[in-house]
């Protein structure tokens, strides 16, 4: 079902903790207008004598500058006229916190927008999130044009599913009734009812039953008119007629879907007051009429478009802790700028290792720097944390998840669990040898095996001293032994219900493994211990960057096939002494070495969850045996 507009508020002053995530941390501007003067052209006018004959709006620049000066904001403040540099050399555009963007830039031609996409592309595909204002007097005074076509370059074309048969019986049906002077009205009044932001919204929900059916929809009222078309054939219905005029939006403006935006875009557009947001990845967007807006207006009109996308409260820590990072990372580093002895050790262990050992070296340095920021920028964000669970307490929970996620929210709480405990367990892959803690999944007769690397960090650690004391000598000087642990899987709805209930005993794991959330069980000695297996990395256990593969041997028995038998012995072949003798191989043939298995690290264990699994393994490994007797006879 289509989601209608909200206008309930949020308790308290929500919007202030936005502010606070999203235009406090503002720290530089770039205005990009060709009818603004630029400090380059100001500068080369001035060297060369020239008087600028344009008609530039000095006055409206004036403003914006007052404006990043206020105490309350404190923007550096940068001028781009969009031709001068050209867009490509324009890199430092993509670190303006805020780039405030007009949507013709070409003089004289208030159809052209190019430009003004180059830039919007250009901040799309970074990596540093930007806040963009479309500043702009619109298509014919008409902003909800600008957005559109922002919001169609932002996306790909949206995909309509129709059967060709169907198509082609409306196609010919609107063909023959458009010129019917009885049902010419219909037809055209059915067609001009479907805005290019609508079709991208039905493309989206594909719900195209609930459109023609509920009271509700927006084409309610023009179903007597849908009615009136189909009544000449029996062969399509209402659902399949907005379907096809949904499609036919979409393929007549084809054109403007470039596909800008990397990651999924929202959006957001309220009619009575044109304001609007498009949420992109790194980038928020939204459109202000220029004429109507004064600029001392602009940051509250972005702020109403951020409070109109409804961010969650995890968004807004995620954007507050950027900013306090930024704030108190220099802190940090002028005290370990005191710590001269702590550098030097550091830097020693860093030079004195091998190129094996230093990745892990430095991961370690890197995890205790950011344990020095994390306790620095703790105090500061426990205070942020704590001020939105009380802005927004005053409601019942459920209502609140239901306002920010849509009704549908609190329907599925299984979901939400295994979301929730898959990310407190596992994590991306971000070492590159292997670690305690690192699920490895390998292909054993085609079928996939998940293993988890249960071998202390210190034995892990990379290096050529390896090679020189006993048995580690004997299996190759760039093969590390490692412990690992079978993890098995669990599929069925009972066994998933059960693991969700019996979460909290040790004994399941919920890993995010290419997007899909899995869940194994560990046997947790009671009846049975951990199945593990001694394995063997080689290339010293390095993980490869591109696709997570590492090489592993592990020992495993040899295939043995039957030889052809004779017909005498086909004749004995159910005898137990002649089939034993046939297939029994050599003692010293037992066992065998298999390498270079097709293994990929998929995943990796928190922390504390590798350690724990790591100290159950080790009392397994140091258990007792008794000589007590369950059953004779």
């Amino acid at each position: 079902m289509v989601q209608q507009e909200s206008t309930r508020q949020f308790d308290g002053n929500y919007r202030q903790f936005i502010h606070s995530a999203y235009i406090e941390p503002i720290r530089t501007v770039t205005l990009v207008d060709d009818e603004y003067p630029t400090l380059d052209a100001l500068l080369e006018n001035h060297i060369n004598g020239v008087i600028d004959q344009r008609t530039l709006d000095t006055e409206r620049l004036k403003n914006f500058i007052s404006l990043c000066r206020q105490p309350g904001n404190a923007w550096a403040v940068d001028v781009y006229d969009g031709h001068n540099p050209s867009i490509d050399r324009m890199k430092h555009l993509t670190n303006s916190d805020l780039v405030v963007l007009d949507y013709h830039l070409e003089p004289g031609n208030d159809d052209s927008n190019d430009k003004a996409l180059d830039c919007i592309k250009l901040l799309a595909e970074n990596n540093h999130y930007n806040l963009l204002v479309i500043h702009t007097k619109g298509v014919e005074g008409d902003i909800k044009r600008v957005f559109e076509e922002l919001l169609s370059a932002l996306i790909k074309t949206p995909n309509i599913q129709q059967e060709e048969a169907t198509k082609q019986s409306i196609d010919t049906l609107i063909d023959d009734l458009r010129d019917d002077e009885e049902f010419g009205h219909c037809v055209e009044s059915f067609l001009q009812s479907m805005s290019l932001l609508s079709a991208i919204r039905h493309a989206e929900e594909q719900n195209f039953e609930w459109l023609f059916d509920s009271e509700s929809s927006p084409y309610f009222g023009i179903k007597h008119d849908i009615l009136e078309i189909i009544k000449h054939t029996g062969a399509v219905n209402g659902k399949q007629m907005l379907t096809w005029l949904t499609k036919k939006v979409l393929t007549d403006k084809v054109f403007l879907f470039k596909g800008y935006a990397e990651s999924g875009v929202t959006w957001g557009y309220r009619d009575n007051d044109n304001c609007n947001w498009i949420s992109a990845g790194k980038l928020f967007v939204t459109v202000v009429k220029k004429e109507t807006t004064d600029v001392s207006q602009l940051p509250e009109k972005l702020l109403q478009a951020l409070e109109l996308s409804k961010p969650s409260p995890m968004l807004l820590l995620m954007a507050r802790m950027r900013f306090e990072l930024e704030e108190n990372g220099v802190e940090q580093a002028i005290l370990i700028s005191k710590q001269k002895a702590l550098q030097a050790a550091w830097l020693y262990q860093l030079l004195s290792s091998s190129q094996d050992e230093r990745s892990v070296l430095g991961n370690k340095m890197l995890k205790n720097h950011w344990d020095r920021i994390f306790a620095s920028t703790k105090p500061n964000l426990s205070g942020f944390v704590q001020g939105l669970a009380d802005c927004l307490s005053s409601d019942d929970p459920k209502n609140i998840l239901k306002e920010i996620f849509g009704d549908d929210s609190c329907e599925n709480s299984q979901e939400s669990l295994l979301a929730l405990n898959s990310y407190n367990c596992s994590q991306e892959v971000n070492e590159r040898s292997l670690m305690t803690g690192h699920v490895i999944e390998l292909l054993e007769r085609n079928e996939a095996e998940y293993w988890v690397c249960l071998s202390p960090a210190c034995d892990l650690v990379p290096g050529p001293h390896r090679s020189k004391k006993g048995w580690r000598n004997r299996i190759g000087s760039e093969s590390i032994p490692f412990k690992a642990v079978k993890l098995n899987p669990l599929t069925k709805q009972n066994e998933i219900k059960k693991a969700l209930k019996n979460s909290t005993n040790d004994k399941y794991l919920f890993l995010m493994i290419r997007g899909d959330i899995k869940i194994f069980e560990v046997p947790d000695g009671k009846p049975t211990n951990p199945d593990w297996e001694q394995m063997f990395a080689n290339n010293n256990g390095k993980i490869n960057s591109a696709d997570n593969q590492i090489s592993v041997s592990r020992i495993g028995e040899r295939d043995y096939k039957t030889p052809k038998l004779t017909i005498k012995q086909k004749a004995d072949r159910y005898k137990r002494k002649e089939r034993k003798k046939l297939t029994t191989p050599n003692e010293q043939d037992k066992l065998d070495i298999k390498t270079n298995f097709e293994a990929t690290v998929v995943c990796q264990l928190r922390y504390e969850y590798a350690l724990n699994l790591l100290q159950r393994l080790g009392g397994t490994l140091s258990r007792v045996g008794l000589d007590f007797v369950p059953e004779l006879w």
